[in-house]
């Protein structure tokens, strides 16, 4: 499962209502609950292990994966991995982020973990066999995103 939300996020979010899109439920901006985590002015998104994230349109489709979600000693954590085609600038190597933490593609732009949940805690409706990490992604503005899965872009 992933999806996103753009800049500018209607009020039922800043009220805690979480967005329903074809691909899944998107994460709220984690900033609205944890006053640690700066706020996200990008998109907030979230990546299921065992899914990919595609950024990116034609020649230029860059993906992502999440790996090793999880809570460990009470700390949430997950493993970012973009990839690229050979030749392509950019990437990023398997890191691995704690909340907060955050990540630059030279090419796409900045990922910060805003939070994880663990199997079957993803919403009350909605069981997920596989955990999920929840990102703000604000994207270099020289990469062109796909309008169909990130709407209300700024115009370039």
């Amino acid at each position: 499962m992933t999806c996103a939300r753009p800049i500018g996020r209607p009020a039922a979010w800043a009220a805690g209502a979480a967005l329903a899109m074809s691909a899944g439920a998107c994460a709220l901006d984690a900033s609205l609950w944890d006053p640690y985590l700066e706020p996200c002015y990008g998109y907030s998104i979230t990546i299921q292990e065992n899914t990919v994230l595609r950024l990116g349109v034609d020649e230029d489709i860059r993906t992502y994966t999440v790996g090793g979600a999880r809570v460990t000693g009470g700390k949430k954590r997950a493993i970012l991995t973009g990839s690229v085609r050979e030749g392509q600038r950019g990437g990023i190597r398997s890191t691995t982020l704690y909340i907060g933490d955050s990540v630059t593609d030279d090419v796409t732009g900045k990922f910060t973990l805003e939070d994880v949940t663990e199997p079957s805690t993803v919403n009350e409706e909605r069981f997920s066999s596989h955990p999920v990490a929840y990102f703000c992604y604000e994207p270099n503005p020289s990469f062109r995103l796909n309008p169909e899965e990130f709407p209300n872009q700024p115009s370039k």
